[in-house]
């Protein structure tokens, strides 16, 4: 086998914090998610898909930031925009598990009624909550955090093992989780967008990664001096790289919107076809 191939598939990058972090993350929602599950309607409050959705929302996460995706991120372009992919496209996967109650329900009866609590709209922790959770910043956060990073020179700031480039990650992910929020409506609770109107809050979220991608696969130029100063793999010059990045973040950036507007439009037109039967009856 090619050594270059042989480096591909195994170098993995085994970072105790976020191995520790997602062996974490893996076991409370799955303690609680099995408690569930024994209760009466267990498998209507908890049922299979949503834990899959959740498995693989950090089955992603482990891929972008411990596989080989990671270890070559340094050294090729397309790899770092694959990383960034995986990153954003886990949080609408980790939103539609409904995480916050399985894990309340992984924990002592006496700690999940105290953590229960803090969700109840009397309790003065619910406002920041409340407000962090508002479409408008989730969107707003979103689109600066991933315009900005990709700005060449915070961009080649964070390159290399920082703690810049750990918060870049961490921004990524919190940031699609709180753009997602309002979507998914994780929680179960009254939407805070209707059908109709998450649609149209999704626009900016669904174009602004085109937008850039179009920059990166038409550019001219490298963008980045990081991908200047390392040695060259597999042949691909600078330019060629930055452009299969592009066109990475380009096609699969974007399946996750058009993927939530067309579910999005089937339910607006489910539920006009329901208002319409209510009106005939």
């Amino acid at each position: 086998m090619n050594p270059e191939v042989v480096a591909l598939l195994f170098s993995w990058n085994w970072e105790p914090p976020v191995v520790a972090g997602l062996i974490l993350a893996v076991g409370s929602y799955t303690a609680g998610w099995w408690r569930l599950r024994q209760r009466p309607r267990g498998t209507a409050v908890a049922p299979l898909w949503r834990a899959c959705c959740y498995w693989s929302g950090l089955i992603l996460v482990g891929l972008s930031l411990l596989s080989p995706v990671a270890t070559f991120s340094r050294l090729l372009f397309f790899m770092h925009m694959t990383q960034h992919v995986l990153l954003l496209q886990a949080a609408p996967l980790i939103l539609l598990g409904r995480p916050m109650l399985p894990v309340l329900w992984s924990l002592p009866r006496a700690v999940r009624r105290e953590l229960a609590l803090l969700m109840v709209p009397s309790n003065p922790l619910h406002g920041p909550y409340h407000a962090l959770t508002h479409p408008a910043v989730g969107i707003s956060a979103y689109v600066i955090t991933l315009a900005a990073w990709h700005a060449p020179a915070l961009y080649d700031s964070a390159q290399g093992e920082t703690l810049l480039h750990e918060l870049e990650h961490t921004l990524f992910l919190g940031c699609s989780l709180l753009a997602w929020w309002t979507i998914v409506n994780p929680t179960g609770g009254p939407r805070r967008l209707s059908y109709g109107r998450a649609i149209f809050y999704l626009l900016p979220v669904m174009f602004e990664p085109h937008v850039l991608a179009m920059v990166l696969t038409f550019a001219n130029r490298p963008l980045y001096v990081t991908y200047q100063l390392v040695p060259r793999l597999w042949g691909l010059s600078v330019l060629v790289d930055q452009q299969i990045g592009g066109a990475i973040m380009w096609v699969a950036g974007g399946i996750p919107h058009l993927v939530a507007v067309l579910v999005l439009v089937v339910l607006v037109l489910r539920q006009e076809e329901r208002q319409a039967q209510r009106l005939e009856g």
